[in-house]
């Protein structure tokens, strides 16, 4: 969805809004990947582990990566489910 940001993530999906409108949806989802800027970012990561969560850390959150690193290690972790 391009021009979407999500806005929060629970049980059942990502609340996310579109573009300019800022329209809401609730996209349903069992599994979520966040892209996010070109820095390391490990904060959703560190509070996924602190709730128990098993979650494998990929691309940019790792550290600084191009996307087709990014895109390797994602899709490695993707076929491990």
């Amino acid at each position: 969805m391009l021009r979407t940001r999500a806005l929060a993530v629970d049980d059942e999906g990502v609340i996310a809004a579109q573009g300019a409108t800022n329209q809401m949806t609730m996209l349903p989802a069992d599994t979520v990947v966040f892209i996010s800027l070109n820095r390391s970012n490990r904060d959703l990561f560190d509070e996924l582990v602190a709730s128990g969560a098993s979650p494998r850390i990929v691309g940019d959150a790792n550290s600084p990566r191009f996307l087709g690193m990014a895109i390797c290690e994602g899709n490695v972790a993707g076929t491990s489910v």
